[in-house]
């Protein structure tokens, strides 16, 4: 963050889609670093691959995601995790939160799971159990 205070440009920040919630993540960030959101440097990517493959390349200053996309890379000491976007440190990971480190920014970014609403109950029951099964291999409960 001093880096990006003293000169924008010099901090690469690579994510998801341009506009999307990382672009976003980036943006909030520097303004509450006092840098004008549009010296962001940031690079687009149409997926968390290729923004990986970015971070550990060097290509990129600083990368922004999921948790759980680079939960592998972490763990294995390629990369480090700075902060999360969460208000809480996310269960079991000794992450700080973006406020923890001086940054009062909170962003969460939630998906759904949908379906026709002619959904039968039975696949329906179906489709809650694997999301269920996905949240506890995930340690993110569902709610």
């Amino acid at each position: 963050m001093d880096k990006l205070k003293k000169d924008p440009g010099s901090v690469s920040w690579g994510g998801g889609s341009a506009g999307g919630t990382d672009h976003i993540l980036a943006a909030l960030l520097a303004k509450k670093a006092g840098v004008p959101a549009n010296k962001v440097n940031y690079i687009p990517f149409s997926g968390g691959g290729e923004a990986q493959a970015a971070i550990l390349g060097g290509h990129v200053t600083v990368g922004l995601s999921g948790y759980s996309e680079f939960e592998g890379q972490i763990a294995a000491g390629k990369m480090r995790a700075l902060a999360v976007s969460s208000p809480e440190r996310l269960p079991g990971v000794n992450v700080p939160t973006l406020k923890e480190e001086g940054y009062d920014v909170v962003l969460a970014n939630w998906r759904c799971v949908f379906a026709p609403a002619t959904i039968s109950k039975k696949d329906r029951e179906a489709m809650l159990v694997m999301i269920d099964k996905m949240a506890i291999i995930s340690k993110i409960p569902r709610g």
